[in-house]
């Protein structure tokens, strides 16, 4: 699996994402040398297991990014290096928006538990969300209240 384009830089995450397109013509964010290797490797296992867990995590892979696609792009080249690179990718889930306090009343007790005992297991210690905002790592279809399963 390759990157096809490089469409933008996400606004959201700390690991600096970019939106970009992947062979399959599949919408993906992509992470780079911002989230280090380890990091990646670490992204990918933790999909892998939340996906396992019966978490609604969307579709990942680890995908290669040629050096061309950077060559004229000042700020990819910040993110990603100039040289060819391996990055993590999670597929775009249409439709969907950071959950907000008010829509906690929509996540059911029994995934309440599965994310928090997923979180326990990773020792993810940022999520977080109060009436006043934070950092919920978690989306919602804001139509159907539902997360988008695949």
């Amino acid at each position: 699996m390759s990157v096809k384009e490089l469409i933008s830089r996400s606004v959201q995450g700390k690991t600096s994402p970019w939106l970009a397109r992947l062979d399959d013509d599949k919408l993906y964010y992509i992470k780079g040398k911002e989230a280090l290797y380890r990091g990646l490797v670490i992204e990918y296992i933790c999909a892998e297991l939340g996906r396992l867990l019966g978490l609604p995590v969307p579709p990942s892979k680890i995908a290669y990014l040629d050096r061309s696609l950077l060559q004229y792009n000042d700020e990819a080249i910040d993110n990603f290096g100039r040289e060819d690179c391996d990055v993590f990718a999670s597929e775009k889930v249409a439709d969907v928006v950071d959950i907000k306090f008010s829509d906690l009343e929509h996540v059911t007790t029994h995934e309440a538990q599965l994310i928090f005992f997923f979180d326990y297991l990773i020792a993810n210690e940022d999520r977080t969300l109060g009436e006043n905002g934070g950092n919920p790592n978690l989306c919602i279809n804001p139509i159907t209240k539902k997360d988008n399963r695949y």
